[in-house]
């Protein structure tokens, strides 16, 4: 992602972002504005056009019928005891794509909620995250008259806590997650069905300095998952409780400590499993 931002009188930013693909068609184009409030806060909001290129730059028959647009809202402000609350709200009104390769129109609407706020108290640094998301989806699929609808309904709640006054500032959380999907799945499952999830979660990391440039960021992950899914069709049906593990441990590396630039580089190990969990690669460089 790349663009460039414009300071207005001191109290305004603007700016303009946009993705890079070798293929044009998957490009974001972001417009933000955001004013500097007093002490350290902001209000903020952004424009946002997914895949604003797909109609001209898609290499086959597939069309964006009713285009896709995204408004996104951010309210942060620091508190004068040392709290910092950050409210956030991403909101996608209903757009339709026909999808000709997969032989489906899809018409989508979505809206995201998120309230963070976090305090020092007692050498402690805590932290509550909340989320909720809405998200609802219509197929007309070639073979089948009618549409199929798809639901999405997800909330989560995460409390942390990190011992600051330690030199690698362990941090010990909890997570909870309720997700409900029913619905047509896609062309991938190709099939309608149910699943319903609750997920526990328990994490700890550190945060490991080895000199100026370099640390580690290690980070363990356990969860209780329970899965229930039902089918329609032949989409295999699930009653699971199960225990999931995960060891992440991220290297990241200082690329210019002036402009904050960062090089994260994160393997993980699935820990039930005994096998490669994945891993990415990450770059930071703030504008």
């Amino acid at each position: 992602m790349v663009g460039f931002r414009q300071i207005l009188g001191g109290r305004w930013q603007l700016s303009l972002r946009g993705d890079l693909f070798s293929d044009k068609s998957r490009t974001d184009i972001y417009f933000g504005a955001r004013r500097l409030l007093a002490g350290g806060g902001w209000l903020e909001a952004q424009w946002v056009l997914p895949d604003a290129y797909f109609n001209d730059k898609t290499g086959g028959d597939s069309e964006m019928r009713r285009r896709p647009h995204t408004l996104f809202l951010q309210w942060h402000r620091p508190h004068g005891d040392g709290a910092v609350t950050t409210v956030s709200f991403n909101h996608s009104p209903r757009s339709v794509l026909d999808d000709r390769d997969e032989g489906v129109e899809v018409a989508s609407r979505q809206t995201r909620l998120a309230l963070s706020h976090g305090r020092r108290w007692g050498g402690w640094g805590w932290r509550l995250d909340l989320e909720a998301e809405r998200t609802r989806r219509d197929h007309d699929l070639d073979e089948v008259p009618g549409g199929i609808p798809f639901e999405r309904d997800m909330a989560a709640v995460t409390l942390s806590a990190t011992q600051l006054r330690h030199r690698w500032q362990p941090e010990l959380g909890v997570r909870y997650l309720r997700l409900d999907e029913s619905g047509w799945f896609g062309r991938e499952v190709n099939d309608a069905g149910r699943v319903k999830r609750r997920e526990p979660l328990l994490f700890s990391s550190l945060n490991i300095p080895l000199n100026e440039r370099h640390r580690l960021l290690p980070a363990l992950y356990v969860s209780r998952a329970g899965v229930e899914q039902d089918a329609i069709g032949d989409w295999s049906e699930r009653d699971d409780d199960d225990w999931i593990g995960k060891l992440s441990v991220p290297w990241q590396i200082v690329l210019a400590r002036e402009q904050g630039a960062v090089l994260t580089i994160a393997p993980s190990v699935r820990l039930h499993r005994a096998a490669f969990g994945g891993g990415n690669i990450q770059l930071h460089w703030p504008l």
